[in-house]
């Protein structure tokens, strides 16, 4: 297999992968409420005394 060739198909599989990444991130549901963010742990948050 040639170098173009093989350049082409790792391209379009690269494409085929974050396009499906893509419409999987779109159709996810959210299961929060409206209002509410992010969960956080709280040892992620800075200590704010």
């Amino acid at each position: 297999m040639d170098g173009k060739t093989l350049a082409r198909t790792a391209a379009v599989i690269f494409v085929a992968a974050a396009v499906t990444a893509a419409a999987l991130g779109m159709s996810r549901k959210e299961n929060n409420p409206a209002g509410k963010g992010a969960h956080t742990s709280a040892g992620l948050m800075p200590n704010m005394k």
